[in-house]
């Protein structure tokens, strides 16, 4: 029986893993399936394959509402007939009714082609899927789409009630939605043979009730299966590398065989079955790494939630858009920011308040959690472990200064160059050991992956905002943000330490620019005291015997204040290793700033580092070595700064 399935299922069973909480990727799948959709509808649709995204939302539905159908039956000992119905009508209607009403009130106010009765009634009352097929002049203006709504709704009229008659007994539950795979199939074959128009035939078999069924009914095929008695072992299969690039080699051959028979009948039994391993793989235990972090990632998030307003808003975006601007590019690109936009608003003011009202009949409003801004992170990984790090949680001790704002979930303790200037002077003259980290988009990507330096910089005391990006995002919390670099700081800081007879140190670089640096600051600051330089050798490792020999000369030297000029993460992960070994000196993590002194590297012009430009000067005179890295740092700018807050606010529920 499917009830004790669940309930006898072992820790790697599927059924434990699909039996409470949030689905794996299911919201990265939907993301992925929309996208598809709007890509296509954006004039692109003899690239990419459109149909196929509706296709994995079919399949989608069927996975995901069999398996709650389950968790009910598991946790109540039985389904609710009434509630079923209610949650799926307080899901689709109001966001449904208010498009509707939105493009009849458009087209008459416009006094363009107004829609029909037929028209308004197949949108409200899912029969758009016939008027597209046989009476397409009926058709509610921009809302051809709707045609998959119908396709569903027809879907889950009868499904409760076939699984409240068959469900207790896994075999037959799973033998009707078979045989309701096969009988699909033979519906559009039939299609194919008797009837005449190619036009009509392809229509039919893409949009008819009847012909389409099976690709949900496939999704609630595997999704039986997966709690079944033999779940287990199914999901061991399925998952299996060479069944996942069979299921995947299948679905690419559906998209590249032309012949239209095959087309209009069997591709989509075909596309039903290969999605089976692929689906199963990402929402249990057999993942790849980079996949499944994409599709569970913040943004799969947002696009997944705002999925079904995408969808239904997306056409009258698109149109819009074009209206707009008079041209297609120009149009289609505007309409995307157009279709977010109405979505954005949709699901926030019509579908999130929903979700409370639908928890009455058995629907959990809880959102999927999210890393929550103004918490530093903390790592779930072994210390000497430099694989993929997920970032939440509470800093450690050793960041003691209270922070003015955090980024990405890390402190922004110093707001610019004069306080930093002030107060590392007096951390300085206290004679305190710790270390100073600038924080910029290049170290937010390190940081998110390598586990060794995100706990070296978990304990530095002073963190300050190194780049436009950061200090404008820490503007959010204090005004009083700019930004400013460990550079910035070398001589003014040096200056102040050859005023109080506090020695220095010089670490890193080459031993040729040491020099150099070592006796411009003498120039400079006659009375400055530089207690040592040290170059370490090519490949410095900060955690070696070699490292730990530099600390201990480091130590010896008296030094007050120490340079660190290793670049990220090394300078980082010595200072902290220092700091962890004793050492009293103040660690200034400054990159390139003695290169900079010495002239072995060029800064860019200060118009350029006063207007936030700094980046495209070191991408224009080392494109090779930076253009990667920079596009990595503009994904995790758009994340922070876009995607985020966007899903934070999404979660919040509007005040009535």
């Amino acid at each position: 029986m499917l009830q004790s399935a669940v309930r006898d299922a072992q820790p790697m069973n599927p059924a434990r893993t699909l039996g409470s909480g949030e689905v794996a990727s299911l919201d990265g799948l939907r993301a992925v399936s929309v996208l598809i959709v709007m890509v296509a509808h954006s004039g692109l649709g003899w690239i990419v394959p459109g149909g196929f995204g509706v296709t994995m939302f079919f399949f989608i539905s069927g996975f995901i509402i069999t398996t709650l159908l389950i968790r009910e039956q598991t946790k109540r000992g039985g389904i609710g007939l009434r509630d079923f119905y209610l949650r799926r009508a307080l899901r689709l209607y109001p966001a449904l009714f208010a498009f509707v009403a939105t493009v009849v009130a458009a087209h008459w106010l416009a006094s363009t082609t107004q829609p029909t009765a037929f028209g308004i009634a197949g949108g409200f009352l899912y029969f758009m899927n016939y008027l597209v097929i046989f009476a397409p002049g009926q058709v509610l203006p921009e809302g051809n789409h709707l045609w998959s709504l119908a396709v569903e709704a027809h879907f889950y009229l009868l499904y409760p009630w076939l699984f409240i008659w068959l469900a207790p007994n896994w075999r037959k539950l799973a033998a009707a939605l078979a045989l309701a795979c096969a009988a699909a199939l033979a519906v559009r074959v039939g299609a194919a043979s008797l009837m005449s128009s190619p036009a009509l035939v392809y229509e039919y078999a893409y949009q008819a009730s009847e012909a389409r069924l099976d690709s949900i009914a496939y999704g609630a095929l595997c999704a039986t299966l997966l709690f079944s008695a033999k779940g287990a072992d199914l999901a061991r299969f399925l998952t299996r590398p060479a069944v996942v690039a069979a299921g995947l080699a299948v679905l690419a051959a559906t998209l590249v065989i032309r012949n239209p028979f095959f087309r209009d009948t069997f591709r989509y039994s075909l596309q039903g079955l290969a999605l089976m391993p692929v689906v199963a793989t990402l929402v249990l235990g057999a993942r790849n790494r980079s996949v499944y972090r994409a599709l569970n990632g913040n943004a799969a998030i947002l696009v997944g939630w705002l999925s079904y307003s995408l969808y239904l808003w997306h056409p009258a975006a698109f149109e819009l858009g074009q209206h707009i601007t008079g041209g297609r590019v120009s149009g289609f690109l505007l309409g995307w920011v157009l279709a977010f936009a109405v979505a954005a608003a949709s699901y926030k003011l019509i579908e999130k308040p929903m979700l409370a009202i639908r928890s009455r009949f058995g629907s959990d409003p809880r959102p999927v959690d999210l890393p929550t801004s103004g918490g530093p992170p903390v790592a779930t990984f072994a210390a000497n472990d430099n694989k993929d790090v997920s970032v939440t949680g509470a800093i450690s001790a050793a960041t003691r200064t209270a922070p003015l704002a955090h980024v990405d979930g890390w402190p922004i303790h110093l707001a610019n160059a004069q306080d930093s200037l002030e107060t590392l002077t007096q951390s300085a003259l206290r004679g305190e050991g710790f270390s100073f980290a600038p924080l910029n988009l290049d170290l937010l990507v390190k940081l998110r992956h390598d586990a060794v330096f995100f706990d070296a910089m978990r304990k530095a005391r002073y963190v300050i905002a190194d780049g436009w990006p950061i200090a404008t995002l820490g503007r959010r919390e204090d005004k009083r943000i700019q930004r400013t670099t460990g550079a910035d700081l070398v001589l003014p800081l040096t200056e102040n330490c050859a005023k109080h007879g506090m020695p220095v140190y010089l670490f890193g670089t080459s031993p040729e620019v040491l020099d150099k640096v070592a006796a411009e600051l003498l120039r400079r600051f006659p009375h400055l005291s530089i207690a040592g330089k040290d170059s370490p050798p090519l490949g410095f490792d900060p955690r070696s015997p070699i490292a730990d020999a530099a600390i201990e000369r480091i130590r010896a030297s008296g030094a007050r204040i120490t340079f660190l000029a290793l670049g990220a993460p090394k300078q980082e992960i010595l200072a902290a290793r220092a700091l962890d070994h004793g050492v009293k000196t103040g660690f200034i993590c400054v990159g390139a700033g003695l290169d900079f002194i010495a002239g072995a590297q060029v800064r860019a012009p200060s118009f350029m580092r006063d207007n936030g430009m700094e980046w495209l000067w070191r991408l224009m005179t080392n494109p090779r070595r930076l253009a990667a890295r920079y596009a990595q740092c503009a994904v995790l700018l758009a994340q922070i700064a876009v995607i985020e807050p966007g899903l934070r606010w999404l979660q919040t529920t509007p005040k009535s």
